[in-house]
């Protein structure tokens, strides 16, 4: 089964929180699916963000994520507010809808 989970703040081991994304998908790649993870490039959960300009694909223990640009931000502020405009017309745009 090919499994697509859609979560701005997703991150790994190797990036820091938000874990829960992580380790679902490592289970389902452990029972033999495929697991694309679509997160945005900057979280102010994560300890290491991912610096793009364009979208950035890679596997992380044979979970295939991929990064969407996203602007900084600092704080609970209109920033961030764009930052979840970017990711979610971009994921919706480019992956959802078809």
């Amino acid at each position: 089964m090919q499994i697509m989970l859609i979560n701005h703040y997703a991150g790994s081991v190797y990036h820091g929180m938000e874990f829960r994304p992580y380790y679902m998908a490592k289970e389902w790649v452990k029972e033999g699916h495929d697991v694309t993870v679509i997160t945005a490039a900057f979280s102010h959960l994560r300890q290491k963000n991912i610096e793009i300009k364009e979208r950035k694909e890679e596997f992380i223990d044979g979970i295939r994520y991929i990064w969407l640009p996203t602007d900084k931000y600092v704080g609970n502020t209109l920033c961030r507010f764009k930052n979840m405009l970017q990711f979610v017309r971009t994921a919706l745009f480019k992956y959802v809808i078809f």
